[in-house]
């Protein structure tokens, strides 16, 4: 899935990406579609009220965990401004994780968060 994204970040369209897609197939009207639709046990029942909660979680099955604060200081800090942060912006979010919401709010007040959205959207 990893190549799609790649491609349709570089400028492809759906269709053309799904072309080069390893987990995508087109259909008959040259939709992307997954070539492993999720089964019915994973279906969402529309009589159950929406709590806004995706229903995703880290675990073992998936592989998934969650980063590390100073790790994904250097990840948001990469996407939202394109540079790396300070030794001493780790070295603070490393001994008080809750650091991360006090940084994401001065990251969106920095100017180069709008030069980069600007360059991203642009």
């Amino acid at each position: 899935m990893s190549r799609l994204w790649l491609l349709l970040a570089l400028g492809c369209g759906a269709k053309d990406a799904a072309e080069c897609a390893d987990d995508f197939e087109q259909d008959e009207s040259g939709v992307c579609v997954p070539t492993d639709p999720m089964t019915d046990d994973h279906a969402v029942d529309s009589a159950e009220p929406d709590d806004g909660d995706s229903g995703v979680t880290p675990d073992a099955d998936h592989g998934l965990e969650p980063l590390a604060a100073p790790r994904l200081l250097r990840r948001m800090s990469l996407d939202l401004l394109g540079v790396l942060p300070t030794t001493a912006q780790l070295d603070a979010v490393e001994a008080d994780p809750d650091m991360l919401d006090e940084w994401i709010d001065d990251a969106l007040a920095d100017p180069r968060w709008t030069e980069r959205l600007v360059h991203i959207l642009g």
